[in-house]
This record gives C-alpha cells, sequence and structure tokens, in this order.
C-alpha cells in the first residue's frame, strides 16, 4: 500500500502524466468457453514480438485458471509425436489427429502483433487473436480478438513548456497486458 502513496506522490511531485490505454474485446465467432472441464493444450504462440515471454505469460495465466488440465505442445513433444507448432487456423484433420494422439479435449491457439508507430503522434497498439478448437468434435468453438492501443502527440512532447513526464505502455507491454485481460475474461465465466 505504501509503494501506491509514494508513486501518487511522486507523479503529483514531478508533474508526470500517464498516458491513456484503450482495451477493447469482441468475439469473431462463438462465445465462452467452459473452462470447468476437459483437458487443454497451448500451442505455441504466433508474434512479432518475444515469442519466449509471451508463451510464458499465456501460459501462467490460463494455468491459473486450469490448473493441472492444462499442457503446453513443447511438453507433450516429450511425449507424444505431434508437431513443434500447429497452425492458427487449425485444420479438421489436424484436430482430429491431436484429439487421437492426446486425448485432450481442447486446443488454444494464440496470435498476437505489437506495432509502434512515430509520426506527429507516437501510437503503440497491440492486438491478440485467441481461438479455442474442440478437438473432440474437430470445431472452432471459439475466437475472440482483444486490442490495446495508446496516443501521445509528439508535438505535445516537444512543447519546452510542457515539463511533465509522459507514462506510457509500449507495444510489447500492451501486447501482454491485452492478452492478460483477454484470458481474465474467461476466468471470470468459470464457476
Amino acid at each position: 500500500m505504501r509503494s501506491i502513496y509514494f508513486l501518487y506522490l511522486l507523479f503529483f511531485a514531478t508533474g508526470c502524466s500517464i498516458a491513456l490505454t484503450n482495451y477493447d474485446y469482441f468475439f469473431v465467432d462463438g462465445g465462452y468457453v467452459d473452462l470447468k472441464k476437459g483437458k487443454y493444450i497451448l500451442n505455441v504462440p504466433y508474434t512479432n514480438s518475444n515469442k519466449a515471454r509471451l508463451t510464458d505469460t499465456t501460459y501462467k495465466t490460463f494455468k491459473k485458471i486450469l490448473g493441472d488440465s492444462l499442457f503446453l505442445l513443447n511438453d507433450l513433444r516429450k511425449t507424444h509425436t505431434v508437431a513443434a507448432q500447429y497452425p492458427f487456423d487449425l485444420s479438421v484433420a489436424d484436430m482430429k489427429k491431436l484429439y487421437r494422439i492426446t486425448n485432450c479435449d481442447y486446443f488454444i491457439s494464440i496470435k498476437a502483433k505489437a506495432v509502434k508507430k512515430r509520426g506527429s503522434v507516437r501510437i503503440n497498439s497491440a492486438t491478440v487473436q485467441m481461438r479455442i478448437y474442440d478437438l473432440r468434435n474437430a470445431v472452432l468453438i471459439t475466437d475472440v480478438v482483444g486490442t490495446a492501443r495508446n496516443e501521445i502527440d509528439e508535438g505535445w512532447l516537444s512543447d519546452p513548456d510542457k515539463s511533465d513526464i509522459i507514462v506510457a505502455n509500449g507495444a510489447d507491454a500492451l501486447m501482454l497486458n491485452a492478452l492478460v485481460r483477454l484470458v481474465k475474461k474467461y476466468r471470470k465465466q468459470k464457476i
């Protein structure tokens, strides 16, 4: 609690500002998945950013919800003959094969993109798309997209009358935050 007060005092004393970040989520297909049952495989994420960090964050966030029902694809490769990474758009043949080999019920696939744009306005944005496939029935059951964005006016930053320091998340941090918030939306559905 002291650290929060210290941060408030620091921002007040130094004149810091925090850039507003907008998060948005929408379902492309399907809806929430019942996370109370079944075994899940987490695919290696597709990203233009730090793949290891995204994999670690995704795994830890889902692990809090699914516990021992979650398996990393890389871990399954030690005991099963599976690919190192499956396509984001999983085919019906791949779904049936994965179910037959692993006996897992669901497959989670993540695609994330971090974008940094410079110009008169500095824009950091990220998009995270998550698909969950039902391997037993060989169908896509949910496809959801999360976005995050913040903007900082470069003209405002270069104005000598402005002595504020602006605290803003970079595109990589926005991507991870969007992912965690997206997974937490699923956590709320677990009863």
